[in-house]
């Protein structure tokens, strides 16, 4: 049994015990309850809060209890399929789904902070590598693949997008997504910034992975030029000598792509967010997958921008996926208000039967006879 399946077997296991506990809880009767004589006597001693407690229709309470521990237990069982689902099939196809928007991006403000230093800062970088690292914090990353020269386009991008933040230098980065592919992974990953080459200050696409910046006729192009180019008619200008200017990414991989653009600010709070509460369990392919998933949940992971028509395609590629995401998504941040709410009904209640209990203890015998 792999993990994925081991995890939504004891969420199920988990569930039928809750619902077991819940419903041995739900058979006691609060009928005799309803007959106590609560007088003012007894709640002069407590709050306010307390008294109207246990004046309460008990049977409203219980009602709402039952339907609230339905809708987590419904929550409990769609996430945990859904979850399975995603981790044995398609591990970053919910985070590239739930990450388009079909709304345009807005430009960064290129004229504040200073330039980038391009050549510089490309030739500082020992070009060791292409294959994926799997680290979470950007700090991290920013070592082993800046300083260090590992990690694919997408490690590189990132540690460039940590570097940029705390200068506090404007960019956004690229996404190029290959509709038949990217919800298995596959795509490239740019970054767009006001840098510096012999003195002349641009805005424009930097290439990271391959050590410089795409060329249109021998020129730097930026997201105008690279959204408009064809297959083939891009060129490679590189400041290292550690690597060549030939790329695979810029012939027959622009046919039937789509260029996301995903705002700055938008990636400097996720990652700030991941430097702040990233914890190490020792498992850091599993922490990536489960911060990012956390992060879309909580609505802080930076969205893919496209145009309308452009995300129509990618969901006609794989609807059911899309559905799939997006029911996990909305079950998953139920989850996140009913959990405290149900918490807080069963403690009501168990505050309102100590109380009930307590006021029979002091009940004179007899005295409700009497009356």
């Amino acid at each position: 049994m792999t993990l994925p399946q081991q995890g939504f077997v004891a969420i199920i296991v988990g569930t039928a015990e809750s619902c077991a506990f819940s419903a041995r809880i739900e058979r006691l009767d609060f009928a005799e309850f309803q007959t106590f004589d609560f007088r003012p006597s007894e709640f002069s001693r407590s709050w306010n809060f307390r008294r109207r407690l246990a004046e309460s229709n008990p049977l409203l309470l219980d009602r709402t209890l039952r339907f609230t521990d339905l809708l987590v237990v419904c929550c409990l069982l769609v996430v945990g399929g859904a979850v399975t689902y995603f981790l044995s099939t398609q591990p970053v196809a919910f985070q590239k789904v739930m990450a388009l928007a079909a709304t345009p991006a807005r430009e960064s403000d290129w004229e504040s902070g200073p330039a980038l230093d391009l050549k510089g800062f490309i030739g500082s970088i020992p070009f060791r590598g292409s294959e994926r690292v799997n680290l979470v914090r950007p700090s991290q990353l920013y070592q082993v693949c800046i300083r260090e020269g590992q990690g694919n386009c997408a490690n590189k991008s990132r540690g460039l997008s940590w570097f940029l933040t705390n200068e506090g230098m404007p960019f956004q980065r690229l996404d190029l997504l290959p509709i038949d592919g990217f919800l298995e992974g596959k795509g490239h990953t740019l970054v767009r910034t006001r840098y510096s080459i012999d003195g002349q200050v641009r805005v424009g696409v930097i290439d990271l992975l391959e050590g410089g910046v795409p060329t249109l006729r021998d020129q730097p192009i930026d997201l105008r030029d690279l959204q408009s180019a064809a297959p083939y008619s891009l060129g490679l200008l590189t400041f290292s000598p550690r690597v060549d200017d030939r790329s695979d990414y810029y012939g027959s991989f622009l046919e039937n792509l789509v260029i996301g653009v995903v705002e700055g600010p938008q990636v400097s709070r996720y990652l700030q967010f991941l430097e702040r509460w990233h914890v190490d369990f020792g498992r850091p392919s599993y922490e990536r997958i489960a911060y990012a998933a956390f992060a879309i949940v909580i609505g802080i992971f930076p969205e893919t921008h496209v145009t309308t028509d452009q995300y129509e395609a990618m969901r006609a590629s794989a609807p059911w996926t899309f559905r799939t995401a997006h029911t996990l998504t909305w079950c998953a941040r139920a989850l996140i208000v009913l959990l405290p709410f149900a918490f807080a009904l069963h403690a009501v209640r168990w505050v309102r039967r100590g109380r009930a209990a307590r006021i029979v203890r002091r009940e004179p015998s007899g005295a409700t006879a009497a009356q």
